[in-house]
């Protein structure tokens, strides 16, 4: 899934000024938009310093992972995204671990973990300082039914930095109109740098 968003990526950029003219990847392989040309001229043109990664639950966990392996990224902005995995047994009502290497098979190799996860070579604590000091929206609902709302906070505060965002509301998890107001204002507050014209968040 994160090559997918790479490639993702890679088709973006295929949307800049000099993607369009310059670009090697941009005419063969697979970012090239010579097999629709009709559309690349219909599209406009990208500004590469501002591609941002969003995702909601899984999709926010890929995007995560994305943008700590891609400086491309220029921001990110995930919704109920994670709990530490470190700390996620597969006894928890949630399976634990096992969402990720058995139920959505995003991390198979997590499955060498399963009894003990407090061995797992890495966390979403290490995907952040990766991601630092680039800006980043955590939505990180209280009630969120894969995480554990305590250990969420207590990882986020070991790595906060500046232009993160953590925004824990009291509600289960869901991607509505309210967490879409939460991105578009964060999207125009911290990214954009503009006055946001949604005013209620919550």
């Amino acid at each position: 899934m994160v090559r997918d968003v790479r490639s993702a990526v890679d088709l973006v950029l295929c949307l800049t000024a000099a993607g369009r003219t310059t670009a090697a990847q941009c005419r063969s392989g697979e970012a090239t938009l010579r097999a629709y040309p009709a559309l690349a001229d219909k599209l406009p043109l990208v500004d590469a310093s501002r591609i941002i990664l969003a995702g909601y639950s899984l999709g926010g966990s890929v995007a995560l992972h994305a943008a700590a392996l891609d400086p491309r990224a220029s921001a990110v902005a995930a919704f109920a995204a994670f709990t530490p995995m470190r700390t996620d047994l597969v006894t928890r009502p949630s399976g634990g671990l096992r969402r990720l290497f058995e139920t959505h098979a995003l991390l198979p190799r997590l499955g060498f973990f399963e009894r003990a996860p407090h061995r797992v070579p890495y966390d979403f604590d290490e995907l952040l300082r990766a991601i630092a000091p680039r800006p980043a929206l955590l939505h990180t609902p209280t009630r969120d039914r894969d995480a554990n709302a305590s250990e969420v906070d207590a990882l986020i505060d070991r790595v906060r930095w500046a232009r993160l965002v953590q925004h824990a509301p009291p509600t289960a998890t869901r991607m509505g109109s309210a967490e879409v107001k939460v991105l578009v204002r964060w999207l125009e507050e911290e990214v954009a740098g503009v006055t946001p014209r949604v005013r209620d968040v919550r």
